[in-house]
């Protein structure tokens, strides 16, 4: 059975290739890009839930000293670039991008 597919492809490979191969075009449709809008704004908070998660998991990997700032309480860099991930997704979704 698998012998027969490859070798009916490798006939359609060198039809193609010869230019015998007989293509019947479809109609050209209007490509409805209102709707594709639509879908890509209802994808934004799945891909803003999947940043956080590739944040949190590579920030949990992270091995960082300590460091200490202004007015010297001690905070680790990983914490930072994270919550600052949070804060400006969270500004996203108050925005009304949802």
């Amino acid at each position: 059975m698998a012998q027969q597919q490859q070798l009916l492809l490798k006939f359609r490979i060198d039809d193609v290739r010869s230019k015998t191969f007989r293509y019947r075009s479809k109609k050209k449709q209007k490509i409805p890009w209102s709707r594709y809008d639509r879908a890509q704004e209802n994808e934004f908070p799945e891909v803003v839930q999947l940043i956080r998660l590739l944040v949190d998991r590579a920030s949990s990997q992270l091995v960082l000293p300590q460091e200490h700032d202004a007015t010297g309480n001690t905070f680790t860099p990983k914490q930072t670039w994270r919550s600052s991930f949070y804060h400006s997704s969270t500004m996203v979704g108050a925005t009304g991008c949802q």
